[in-house]
């Protein structure tokens, strides 16, 4: 795409991640907390959850429905489970919930908002409520969670320069008021468009996902691996863009680290397993090699 960086190897040469010293403890990696998860679809935090330790980070909180917590705490040893307030439907009550969650946040470096969140309306409304109330928090907000923001930009731009947004051309439509066609046809001025209006990074996945922020180059990644367009997969990469900006990246250079690498891995997996079939639960598994040959 013109006017466009490409991302390869020697871009990511180029934008080194911060690398921890042979003496480093955990904390100093980085702690991300991970706000999401429904009783309908309670498995995307732990996708987020796993690809953000298995980028570096070096601890992972969840905070989940109430009624999912000791299930998940079960399913996910590594990472500390919080129970966030639900009705009893298991949808969040964003006024108690936000209050649980905005104390955690309190702990973590970076808190990753909105996988496997169901009710848009909801998670909307939480998403409002976390950024109003967390003014020094760094964000990844996902899926649902961001589709309200066009009418937050305000909002969204006192969080310049530490938030990064991550949407598929579904969630893109519904935030920009676009139809999904016009998405598609032009991503690269799209996600531009977003960028400055909301004065955030902004990463819009897709066959070609593009990276754009307010100010600076935009970024473009061509897709060569249709099995990535599963269930999950963008839980994955939400989980390490996540870790990246937890472990001290800026967002643009951990956007492009992770973009990339959530492609390759989807690569690997498509020489092993085949090009359809593999699972977004594969992927966070190929991370760690994938890191650190371009390291070397």
């Amino acid at each position: 795409m013109n006017g466009a960086q490409r991302i390869t190897p020697q871009l990511l040469r180029s934008l080194p991640l911060p690398w921890p010293d042979k003496d480093t403890d955990k904390n100093s990696r980085g702690t991300v907390l991970i706000a999401g998860g429904s009783l309908t679809s309670p498995g995307a935090a732990l996708l987020s959850g796993e690809a953000a330790l298995r980028a570096g980070a070096g601890k992972v909180s969840l905070a989940v429905p109430r009624p999912l917590a000791i299930e998940i705490a079960v399913a996910f040893p590594e990472a500390g489970v919080h129970g966030f307030a639900t009705s009893r439907d298991g949808t969040p009550r964003p006024g108690v919930a936000a209050r649980e969650i905005s104390a955690l946040l309190s702990e973590a470096d970076v808190g990753l908002i909105g996988p496997g969140l169901a009710d848009e309306a909801v998670a909307q409304d939480l998403a409002h409520r976390l950024l109003d109330s967390n003014g020094a928090a760094r964000f990844v907000i996902d899926a649902l969670s961001l589709t309200g923001l066009w009418s937050e930009a305000a909002l969204v731009a006192r969080h310049r320069g530490s938030l990064a947004i991550t949407s598929h051309p579904g969630e893109m439509a519904t935030l920009a008021g676009l139809s999904i066609e016009a998405v598609c046809a032009d991503p690269l001025r799209v996600a531009a468009d977003a960028a400055a209006h909301l004065q955030c990074l902004v990463v819009l996945k897709g066959a070609t996902t593009v990276v754009a922020q307010p100010e600076g180059p935009a970024y473009v990644h061509d897709g060569d691996c249709v099995g990535l367009a599963t269930s999950g997969s963008g839980d994955v990469l939400a989980g390490v863009l996540a870790a990246l900006m937890a472990r001290g990246a800026a967002p643009s250079v951990a956007a492009v680290w992770a973009v990339y690498l959530h492609a390759r891995a989807g690569v690997a997996l498509s020489e092993r397993i085949g090009p359809l079939g593999f699972l977004a639960r594969e992927l966070p598994a190929e991370i760690p090699r994938l890191m650190e040959s371009l390291r070397a």
